[in-house]
């Protein structure tokens, strides 16, 4: 079997990680739709206790979720129990965002971690910020040069991972040709550009008739994010 052959058969653990705002929600949905890949959304609620977000298959908060209650009450079975549900599936998409929530839950033996940083410049984010929290006035100068520090932070982290995070932990690495950092404007502009980048680094097919922004035709058990939102709604 050939190196991309090999690359493509294996599982994997997708992250994405970025602030709110970042087009998370939107990656998560987009890769979903993707052949062989299944959006969990924020799946750190799946074994967060008292979570008062919604499943968007069952359209009910995720305690209420039917695939969840078939889950260790941690969820640390979580990984396990999609990819044994769905051979097909080859990639499973974490959007949780920060990067205190990688490896929740943990990763099971012999699957891969791969992480897609999401940046948004500090104007854009303060700007999204105010959009969605009007009542807070301007946001403040600290807060803008917080966020390009952050920004410069997540770089580092997307190609560290494994230093920052797994020095003293028995976690997988991420290593550097599985992690991406795009800005958020890139997704915007040029959305299956960005799958498709997204894809190839997984060693996954792309499939152009996929973009379809809410599709969920597989019915994912996706938790959080705003397609959560609307269902709740």
């Amino acid at each position: 079997m050939s190196n991309d052959n090999k690359s493509a058969a294996a599982k994997t653990v997708l992250y994405v990680m970025g602030t709110s705002y970042s087009g998370s929600s939107l990656l998560n949905a987009l890769l979903d739709n993707q052949p062989g890949i299944r959006g969990l959304g924020e799946a750190h609620y799946f074994g967060k206790p008292g979570s008062q977000v919604y499943c968007a298959a069952c359209k009910v908060l995720v305690l209420e979720c039917e695939f969840k209650k078939t889950l260790l009450p941690s969820a640390l079975d979580l990984y396990d129990k999609v990819f044994a549900a769905d051979p097909e599936t080859q990639v499973l998409v974490n959007a949780s965002k920060h990067p205190s929530l990688l490896w929740r839950p943990p990763i099971p033996p012999g699957v891969r971690a791969a992480a897609v940083v999401l940046a948004k410049s500090p104007h854009a984010f303060a700007h999204s910020y105010g959009v969605h929290h009007p009542e807070s006035g301007s946001v403040p100068a600290w807060l803008t040069e917080w966020f390009e520090v952050h920004v410069l932070l997540l770089r580092c982290l997307a190609r560290a991972a494994h230093s920052i995070l797994a020095l003293d932990r028995e976690e997988p690495a991420i290593p550097p040709e599985l992690t991406c950092v795009l800005q958020y404007r890139h997704l915007a502009t040029d959305t299956a550009g960005v799958v498709q980048q997204i894809c190839k680094m997984l060693g996954q097919p792309f499939d152009p008739q996929a973009m379809q922004l809410w599709g969920h035709a597989k019915g994912t058990h996706t938790v959080g994010g705003n397609y959560a939102v609307l269902c709740q709604r």
